[in-house]
């Protein structure tokens, strides 16, 4: 989980790099996702969450290491992100390795997932504002993942239009572009 994370964030131990695309679970179309929202968004890093809760109010995401540590606190220095992340154990069992731990910072949030419905591609789309959350709220959902608190979102519609247990996301607006692509490629796009 910690490589996965290491990957898509915009910086490694010699400095700054360009985020590299990487999804978890052998997830294809998650990862072609990521790389939409990154080309799309200027190259910003992007992250593959689960949908971890959901309710009337809010939809949690959390994924134990496709989150860029970035997330935590969108700086552009790195130990200002990495000083919110927390290596805890996993909680795949003793023998799991180190869990990376943060909460995402609050912001506007555009999540996609480009998934098949009878072999045709959808696009199921969503913007939202994820808001703050205390680490020790992490207690209530999923202690040792990264985790994303989004409100503003049709739940039941969610539920419906969403086609994977999978969610990528990238911080800003980007309902306009993902619109533009779907329409080039001749996806079908699903909004929430």
């Amino acid at each position: 989980c910690m490589t996965v994370q290491l990957l898509n964030d915009p910086y490694d131990h010699r400095g700054e790099k360009k985020p590299f695309v990487c999804s978890c679970e052998a997830d294809c179309d998650g990862a072609l996702t990521m790389e939409i929202l990154q080309l799309l968004s200027g190259g910003k890093p992007t992250a593959l969450q689960d949908v971890c809760y959901y309710d009337d109010e809010k939809v949690v995401f959390a994924n134990c290491g496709s989150s860029a540590s970035w997330f935590a606190k969108h700086s552009d220095h790195a130990k200002e992100n990495l000083k919110e992340v927390h290596l805890i154990p996993h909680s795949f069992g003793e023998a799991g390795g180190a869990a990376t731990q943060f909460t995402f910072a609050p912001g506007t949030y555009t999540y996609a997932r480009l998934f098949r419905m009878d072999g045709v591609y959808k696009m199921a789309t969503a913007c939202v504002e994820v808001q703050p959350l205390e680490r020790e709220e992490l207690h209530n959902y999923s202690w040792s993942r990264p985790t994303a608190v989004a409100k503003g979102i049709d739940a039941d519609r969610f539920s419906k239009v969403f086609g994977c247990n999978h969610m990528h996301c990238v911080v800003g607006d980007l309902r306009a572009e993902l619109t533009e692509f779907c329409r080039l490629l001749g996806i079908e796009q699903l909004k929430v």
